[in-house]
C-alpha cells in the first residue's frame, strides 16, 4: 500500500544544529516542531503504520523548491532527517536494514512544498 502526503507552502529549514551561535534549547525546539508538523500532516492525511508483513519499506521525500539553484545532495539527506522522524511512528523502524530512503529535489517557479511517498521496497 502507497502512502502519499504533500505539505505545502512548507520546507524544512537548512540543517539545524547546535553550534557556538546558537543554544540547544531553541534549536531543540524547532526541531520539535518539524516533526510534529509531519506527524500531524500523515495523521491527517490518513496515514496507516506498515505492519511488520512488509519488513522493508522505501520511504521518497521530494522537496519543491520555488528557484533554480544548484542544490548538494548531502544537505538534502539532513534536511529529510527530521521529517523522517515525524513518520517514524508509521514505519516497522528508521534503520538502513529496513528503510530505503531517497530524497529528491524538484523546482517548480512559484512553488514550495514537501512531498513523502512511503510504499514496500
Amino acid at each position: 500500500m502507497t502512502q502519499k502526503l504533500v505539505i505545502p507552502n512548507w520546507l524544512p529549514p537548512p540543517v539545524l544544529n547546535v553550534s557556538r551561535q546558537r543554544h540547544w534549547a531553541p534549536v531543540s525546539r524547532e526541531i520539535r516542531e518539524i516533526v510534529r508538523l509531519v506527524y500531524v500532516s500523515a495523521i491527517e492525511a490518513r496515514w496507516k503504520p506498515i505492519g511488520r508483513d512488509a519488513p522493508r519499506q522505501r520511504l521518497t521525500v521530494v522537496f519543491v523548491f520555488p528557484m533554480r539553484r544548484r542544490r548538494d545532495v548531502d544537505n538534502l539527506y539532513a534536511r529529510a532527517k527530521h521529517c523522517v522522524d515525524g513518520i517514524k511512528p508509521f514505519l516497522v523502524d528508521d534503520d538502513s536494514e529496513h528503510l530505503d530512503l531517497i530524497v529528491k529535489a524538484e523546482t517548480v517557479p512559484g512553488v514550495k512544498q514537501t512531498q513523502l511517498t512511503l510504499e514496500p521496497a
